[in-house]
C-alpha cells in the first residue's frame, strides 16, 4: 500500500484520518464501538438462543477440563438419576463431576457439599467405582494425602478402613516395606 493511500484512510468508526501504523480505528475507544457493532448483543447476534444442544460446540453433554476431569451436563441424565442428584446442582450449575456423579449414583443418594471424592490410583480420568474412595470432609481427604507422604518418606504404608467404598479411618502399619 503506498504512503499516500495510507493517508487518506480514515477512522472506519469516527472518521479521523489514519496514522501509518494504524490499521483500521484511530483509538481503542473507537475499536470498541466498532468491536462492539459487529459482535452485538441480543437477537442480531448470530449466535442468540443457540445453547446447549443447538450450539455447534456441543459436545454431547461432556466436558473435559485441562485437569483431566468429566463433566456431565444435567441434560444427559436420565429422570431417576437426576431425581438422586438434583441436590448437587445449585443456582445456575449445569455441569457435574464424572466421579462425583459416579459415587452419588452407587449410594443412591446426593454427595454432600463437604465430601470428598478420591481417585486410588490418581488418574482422574478413571471414573470406576473400583477405584473412587469417598471422604466424609475435604480436610480428612487432604490429612490421608499428607499422612501417605510422611509415611512414604519414613520407608511405612497407612493402612486404610473402608466401609461401602467410604474411607472411616486410616492407621499407620509398624512393619517396614520390603524393598522389591
Amino acid at each position: 500500500m503506498r504512503t499516500t493511500e495510507r493517508l487518506r484512510r480514515r477512522c472506519h468508526e469516527c472518521g479521523k484520518p489514519l496514522k501509518e501504523c494504524q490499521r483500521k480505528c484511530c483509538s481503542q475507544v473507537c475499536g470498541g464501538k466498532r468491536v462492539a457493532k459487529k459482535y452485538s448483543k441480543g437477537k442480531t447476534n448470530p449466535m442468540y438462543g443457540r445453547t446447549g444442544e443447538r450450539c455447534p460446540s456441543w459436545n454431547n453433554g461432556r466436558h473435559v477440563s485441562r485437569s483431566g476431569n468429566t463433566w456431565i451436563h444435567k441434560n444427559r441424565l436420565t429422570e431417576e438419576e437426576l431425581k438422586i442428584v438434583a441436590p448437587m446442582f445449585q443456582g445456575k450449575d449445569r455441569y457435574i463431576r464424572q466421579s462425583r456423579l459416579r459415587m452419588a449414583l452407587h449410594f443412591g443418594r446426593a454427595l454432600d457439599r463437604k465430601e470428598t471424592v478420591h481417585h486410588i490410583n490418581h488418574d482422574v480420568t478413571d471414573d470406576r467405582i473400583a477405584n473412587l474412595w469417598l471422604f466424609r470432609t475435604r480436610g480428612k481427604h487432604t490429612s490421608y494425602h499428607f499422612a501417605v507422604k510422611r509415611m512414604a518418606k519414613k520407608g511405612l504404608h497407612l493402612v486404610v478402613q473402608i466401609e461401602d467404598r467410604i474411607v472411616t479411618r486410616w492407621f499407620i502399619h509398624r512393619e517396614k516395606l520390603l524393598a522389591a
